[in-house]
């Protein structure tokens, strides 16, 4: 009896709602989507990982509108999530912020709260805007240094002064086959690649290193 009463109490959102939740999710998580590729310090593979913004609310939008009409599916919902096990790391921290404020957006809008939503990712995505603006590392553009050696050279050495002098960098690929080839990708200042290129002759004169600006986006 308990059960039934509470049941009965639970906010049904009308069926015909539903298709307007999904294009208010589909319009706030691209304009998620846009900020976080133009914006985000991210180095790579944007584009493809901030698709996962627009499903993941999509999903947790209809997951919502489902069980929150039973009490009875949101206890069978806790239980089958029991069992589901998420194994992909993530490594950056804005990954994970505009990971959460796609299921943030999926459980609002799943309960209705269309205002708050709004609300709430528009003065997001406009703190997140005005303050990556103002980040040195975003006025930064991105590069691939790339370093060959025809003689041996100490790849911990390397990968050293690759983060003494490129700490927002990554490494793209290591090359072992004809002498030593590596290469690194990020976000730096130009001025600092002589240096770097100096103390990469330090420890093998025959290395050659080379500087090519990239997109943003890439």
């Amino acid at each position: 009896m308990d059960l039934v009463s509470q049941n009965s109490t639970l906010e049904v959102i009308p069926i015909y709602h539903f298709p307007l939740m999904i294009v208010i999710g589909l319009v706030l998580t691209s304009a998620m989507r846009w900020a976080y590729i133009k914006f985000s310090t991210q180095i790579s593979e944007k584009r493809h990982f901030s698709l996962n913004f627009i499903y993941l609310a999509l999903i947790v939008l209809l997951i919502i509108s489902v069980v929150k009409s039973s009490l009875a599916l949101s206890l069978g919902l806790v239980g089958a999530l029991s069992i589901v096990r998420f194994r992909t790391a993530i490594k950056n921290p804005e990954e994970l912020i505009f990971l959460f404020l796609s299921i943030g957006i999926g459980v609002g809008l799943g309960a209705g709260k269309v205002f708050l939503v709004i609300t709430a990712t528009v003065v997001f995505l406009l703190a997140f805007i005005f303050l990556s603006s103002r980040n040195k590392f975003f006025r930064s553009p991105t590069y691939l240094v790339s370093v060959h050696s025809k003689s041996p050279i100490n790849l911990n050495r390397l990968f050293e002064i690759q983060t003494l002098f490129f700490p927002r960098s990554e490494v793209q690929y290591v090359d072992l086959e004809s002498g030593v080839s590596v290469g690194f990708k990020g976000m730096l200042e130009p001025e600092d690649f002589t240096k770097f290129e100096s103390e990469i002759k330090k420890e093998s004169k025959s290395a050659e290193c080379k500087l090519v600006q990239l997109t943003l986006s890439d």
